[in-house]
């Protein structure tokens, strides 16, 4: 379980690609689940 999702959002990971639309799973203050 999450203590925050956030849904819909545009992510942007670091690596270089292109930003593509997805979700983020937080807990405890960390990024723990990314999916669209």
């Amino acid at each position: 379980m999450y203590d925050l999702k956030i849904c819909n959002g545009k992510i942007i990971d670091g690596t270089g690609t292109d930003a593509f639309n997805g979700d983020l799973g937080i807990k405890d203050g960390k990024v723990i689940a990314i999916g669209d």
